[in-house]
């Protein structure tokens, strides 16, 4: 590539040549030597080549001024040039610089974030050493309380087995009580018809004796013979008396055998029904023997009515015999009255029996009610038991989640790290190529001042080549001024001489070398303008 000052050497080397040819063209042709007083008079020139000398000499004077005009535009690019390399510098001075700190910001913050990941490594693994202890720890307390509900969740499952059968058994003699109440209402129903019969019987003895009354006089004669069989008779009513009197005492000792025995069974709820069980087979023995008693006493009773009717159609005539029977109506009425007694204190006992009942019913709605709380405890544990199976398998879960946060985190670590080294390997190679186009830009710098240089020498070859350019055009002015007088005087010698086409010739043929050397000039000017 053709520079700036190889164009211009070239230029001036031709334009000196140029002028050289031309001085020799003026030295070599035949009117050169000569005196302009002299070649005034050898005539005149045409027109024709004076348009021409004329159109050539504008012509060089436009080319003087465009290489004027692009020395003047290559002086202001030299210029700008030299602000741009000014500019340069000071702006690779400036990236330098910046670049060091840069570089040393970037160093500074790798190691800060270095340490800043060394330090979070270390958090992390005694985060995740404590995490897995106080996830062991948890899991041994949960398996501990897994235990403990499983132990209390079975013994839960035992109480309410025993209260099961602890209801069964309240159940039965529940049943059990309600059918000795039953037996007793019957028996109290028994007893008040037998007070009704007796009522009756007592109505039908009253008018037996007003008619007694009324035969107490027939009776009194066979009241004699009667006396002995009426002592029998006092003597096995007393008798009778005695067994009956026996007979409600041992029901008295039975009754508070009873009360004691269910006193006990209150306190003893466990053997409370083979009690009442037996207590009721006893109750029953025991009825079935009153009735048996009652049937016999009945028997009796007949036995006595119909001895006494006997005795009444034997001793109608007899006195004794009627306060006799005076005196068994009035036992009658004791017992009776005794009977009635009894039957008092049996409904007393039927209303302990039905107090029992009814604080058995409280007793069973208790145990009902306590069963309810034990199965809604039981639930509950269920339920707490199932929340901490959930929570176990959660807490596994968590546990799990937890070590696979653990790794991946360590894996993220590890690759942070990685890339954290490769950040530092690449920050230095980075930091390598920084020194290398530092190495470069100084290479650069030192080109571009002996750039700065070439262009300074090659500006300072362009002043002097401008120079002796404007030297030259002073000179190429002097000589068209000079071949302009000299085409004045050639063309008045010319008019005035005889071999004036001779010397038109020659004058012609000089200018037109000197012409084609020009245009050879202006030609070459304008290619290394370009």
């Amino acid at each position: 590539m053709r520079t700036n000052q190889g164009s211009n050497n070239d230029l001036l080397s031709r334009n000196y040549q140029g002028r050289t040819d031309i001085d020799q063209l003026i030295n070599t042709s035949p009117n050169g030597g000569r005196d302009l007083t002299v070649q005034n008079n050898s005539g005149y020139v045409s027109r024709d080549k004076y348009n021409k000398l004329k159109d050539l000499n504008s012509k060089l004077k436009a080319t003087l001024k465009e290489y004027i005009q692009n020395t003047k535009d290559k002086e202001r690019q030299l210029q700008i040039k030299e602000e741009q390399l000014i500019k340069y510098e000071k702006e690779r001075i400036e990236f330098q610089n910046k670049g060091n700190e840069e570089l040393l910001t970037q160093i500074n913050e790798l190691k800060i974030k270095l340490q800043k990941q060394n330090t979070k490594i270390r958090l992390l693994k005694d985060s995740s050493k404590t995490m897995e202890s106080r996830l062991d720890e948890q899991k041994t307390n949960f398996q501990v309380e897994l235990d403990r509900v499983q132990r209390m969740y079975e013994l839960q499952q035992n109480e309410i087995k025993e209260h099961e059968k602890r209801y069964l058994i309240l159940k039965d003699e529940n049943s059990i009580l309600k059918q000795a109440m039953q037996q007793r209402e019957d028996q109290c129903r028994y007893f008040e018809m037998a007070v009704q019969d007796d009522r009756q019987h007592l109505q039908l003895l009253e008018q037996k004796i007003k008619e007694l009354q009324e035969e107490k006089k027939i009776l009194q004669i066979g009241i004699d013979n009667q006396i002995s069989k009426i002592d029998e008779t006092e003597k096995f009513i007393k008798l009778n008396n005695q067994r009956h009197q026996q007979e409600i005492n041992k029901i008295e000792q039975e009754k508070q055998q009873l009360q004691n025995e269910y006193l006990s069974q209150i306190n003893q709820k466990k053997d409370k029904s083979k009690s009442l069980q037996l207590q009721i087979q006893l109750l029953e023995q025991q009825h079935n023997q009153q009735q048996k008693e009652e049937l016999s006493f009945n028997k009796i009773i007949q036995e006595q009515k119909q001895d006494y009717l006997r005795l009444q159609l034997q001793l109608e005539d007899q006195k004794s015999k009627t306060d006799q029977a005076f005196k068994e109506i009035n036992f009658k009425v004791q017992e009776v009255k005794e009977l009635k007694l009894k039957l008092e204190s049996q409904k007393s006992l039927v209303q302990t029996y039905e107090d029992k009942l009814a604080q058995y019913d409280i007793q069973y709605q208790l145990d009902q009610n306590e069963k309810q709380q034990m199965l809604f405890d039981i639930d509950q544990i269920d339920q707490e038991n199932k929340k901490l199976q959930h929570l176990l398998y959660e807490s596994d879960k968590d546990i799990a989640y937890l070590k696979q946060q653990h790794e991946d985190d360590l894996l993220q670590i590890e690759k942070k790290i990685e890339s954290l080294i490769r950040q530092l390997n690449e920050s230095k190679e980075e930091q390598q190529e920084q020194k290398k186009l530092i190495q470069e830009l100084k290479k650069q710098v030192i080109s571009s001042d002996e750039q700065a240089n070439a262009y300074k020498n090659k500006y300072l070859k362009a002043k002097q080549n401008q120079k002796t350019l404007q030297s030259e055009q002073k000179y190429l002015e002097e000589k068209v001024k000079l071949m302009e007088s000299e085409r004045i005087f050639e063309e008045k010698e010319a008019l005035k001489t005889k071999d004036y086409t001779i010397q038109q010739k020659q004058v012609q043929q000089s200018k037109i070398r000197v012409l084609d050397e020009i245009q050879s000039m202006i030609k070459q000017h304008k290619k290394i303008t370009s």
